[in-house]
């Protein structure tokens, strides 16, 4: 049974348990895993797979994601999730950042809104790119600078406010 399988099968045994942020990290994580799977069985290696389209379409990226991408070449940094248990940690702790990030990002107004879509959607800025640019421009502070979820957090705000999806074109 592959790892997919096996998330798969976990979650069908416990859906009805998950609060829906959960639900939503899973259904991520399953379309990444299933994605990794079929690239794992053509190439036999280990894949960076991530849903941030930004990374694959050659977009302004911030050192850290360039630090990342490089660590992709040899593997050299990079944590590898070989059970259940272990990404159910991880979603956990990437949902509750999540959530502390949203309320950061509720006050912002829709000047700053029209701002990161330029800088997601018109610049192609990655989620970490995103959160940089707004953290220099004194929009609030996190750690890193450069934090993959704050990005997120801060392109949902935004497209929120211009009643769009950050999920979907032209966002992600």
């Amino acid at each position: 049974m592959s790892y997919y399988e096996a998330t798969l099968s976990w979650l069908r045994d416990h859906w009805h348990e998950l609060a829906p942020l959960r639900k939503r990290v899973f259904i991520i994580w399953l379309r990444i895993i299933r994605k990794e799977d079929r690239m794992a069985k053509d190439n036999q290696e280990r894949v960076f797979v991530t849903e941030d389209k930004a990374i694959h379409q050659g977009a302004i990226l911030s050192s850290a994601d360039k630090e990342i991408l490089e660590s992709v070449k040899t593997g050299e940094g990079m944590i590898a999730i070989e059970s259940v248990e272990e990404f159910q940690e991880m979603a956990k702790a990437v949902a509750e950042r999540l959530e502390e990030f949203k309320e950061l990002c509720s006050p912002m107004e829709l000047w700053q809104a029209r701002i990161i879509r330029v800088l997601r959607v018109e610049e192609n800025c990655s989620w970490r790119a995103v959160a940089e640019v707004c953290y220099k421009l004194g929009w609030g502070k996190w750690s890193p600078p450069s934090n993959q979820i704050m990005g997120m957090a801060l392109c949902r705000r935004a497209a929120q406010l211009l009643g769009e999806d950050y999920e979907k074109e032209p966002w992600n």
